[in-house]
């Protein structure tokens, strides 16, 4: 059948790859096992001044590896790893030399270092774990930002401006300059436009204002249409760009976050991820998906 023919193309092709990162995963887990095991073994079995020597040699080893670390974490880890057997090895220097004489400047020096690398991995550690959300909070956050890290989200949710506006009330007009970016957390909105395109009907994950802050204040600085609640009442979330370029300035991966969600609104906004009239249905359904 032409479907087999094309799995059994395809799954080798996939899974290749994929026993490769897991091999190598494991592999470097087995080499530092090893090399633990090893270690280990030379400091119980080796004389006391031979295994010193072993343990010097693998912190300069341990230091090297650290500068050829992309992952900062990993980088971190290594360096720990180095400078925990860097102080071995020079407190035994130290108390084999004359009376009066020792490196203790230099064990100061790899002890306040150790103790940066274990505040700063510990830092990464805890910025890496996910945090709990309410359900409600976390449909919210999955809808505006599906890429966005839970700690990010909370630093962003707890940075904005909260407003409850009743039926009726206007977010902006047409032609109005935009100095924030509105987030529609809970209620409906309309979007009555004036370039003669039907009115929209907007729900919580909504943004307005979200292109002039990524494409800065000279583009897409008027509002094209008039934005009114039409449900009894709306939550609106507001950041200004100021506060925005704050919280960003120092924190890559949510501003990364930021710009997917807003790329995603944009599209939908513009009848990018529409179903048009000519596209083709995908192979895998019998309707075009929406991501």
């Amino acid at each position: 059948m032409p479907g087999t023919e094309a799995t059994a193309k395809v799954l080798p092709m996939t899974l290749v790859p994929l026993a490769l990162k897991r091999l190598t995963r494991h592999g470097v887990v087995l080499i530092w096992g090893l090399f633990a095991t090893a270690l280990t073994v030379a400091l119980v079995a080796l004389p006391l001044e031979r295994a010193v020597q072993i343990v010097g040699n693998a912190s300069f080893a341990a230091t090297f590896l650290s500068f050829a670390q992309s992952d900062i974490l990993k980088l971190r880890l290594l360096a720990i790893a180095s400078l925990i057997m860097g102080l071995i090895y020079n407190t035994n220097i130290h108390l084999n030399m004359p009376q009066g004489q020792g490196i203790a400047l230099v064990l100061f020096w790899l002890a306040l270092f150790l103790t940066q690398n274990l505040y700063m991995a510990g830092r990464e550690l805890a910025q890496s774990i996910e945090v709990p959300m309410a359900p409600d909070e976390r449909l919210l956050a999955s809808t505006a930002f599906p890429t966005m890290h839970s700690r990010d989200w909370q630093m962003l949710a707890s940075a904005c401006t909260k407003r409850t506006l009743p039926f009726g009330a206007s977010l902006l007009c047409v032609g109005g300059q935009t100095d924030s970016i509105m987030l529609l957390a809970y209620g409906q909105a309309d979007e009555v436009r004036s370039d003669g395109l039907p009115t929209l009907e907007r729900h919580a994950g909504t943004f307005w204002g979200e292109l002039t802050w990524t494409l800065g204040k000279g583009a897409f600085n008027q509002s094209p249409c008039e934005v009114m609640v039409t449900s009894p009442s709306a939550e609106i979330w507001e950041w200004s760009y100021e506060r925005l370029n704050r919280l960003t300035a120092r924190n890559p991966r949510m501003l990364a976050a930021l710009r997917d969600g807003f790329l995603r609104s944009a599209c939908f906004k513009h009848g990018l991820l529409q179903v048009r009239r000519h596209d083709a249905k995908p192979i895998w359904d019998e309707e075009l998906a929406i991501v």
